[in-house]
């Protein structure tokens, strides 16, 4: 699926693993968010990040650790190495627990059996510049379209 589709997609169905994959590490960052907001009270306590060297142990003992305040627990595995994943994690991909979310994401795009992709390149200028309003607006300030 297209990062655009993401959000309407986990209103829906949350999926158990994710591969977020693509060139725009804001498009990531937000897919992110977005499957943080949609695993509501996925805070601190039932989330864990990993980046750089990690072992394939660390990783599954996270994904198969029961949440303790969310109904789901949240573990981010970013910047992977596909060749890691596959040889390493695909096991627990292809049969994940179901109170764990895994969110995996790389520069490259891979296959990967049992994950749900979403395609993080580099938004085209019209969803850029919405997505750009969007955040300002948060913040109480206007842009100009030729801004």
């Amino acid at each position: 699926m297209k990062f655009v589709e993401l959000k309407k997609s986990l209103k829906v169905n949350i999926e158990p693993v994710y591969l977020l994959f693509g060139d725009d590490r804001m498009v990531i960052d937000t897919a992110i968010s977005h499957i943080k907001e949609a695993v509501s009270g996925a805070e601190d306590f039932d989330t864990q990040e990993f980046s750089g060297k990690v072992t394939a142990e660390e990783v599954k003992e996270s994904v198969n650790t029961l949440p303790l305040l969310a109904s789901k627990r949240l573990t981010i595995l970013k910047d992977c190495d596909a060749k890691f994943v596959k040889n390493e994690l695909s096991g627990y991909v292809k049969s994940p627990t179901e109170t764990s979310v895994f969110v995996i994401t790389s520069a490259e795009d891979f296959a990967l059996d049992g994950a749900t992709k979403v395609d993080c390149n580099r938004l085209e200028k019209p969803l850029l510049m919405a997505k750009v309003k969007k955040d300002l607006k948060a913040k109480n300030v206007d842009i100009d379209d030729d801004a």
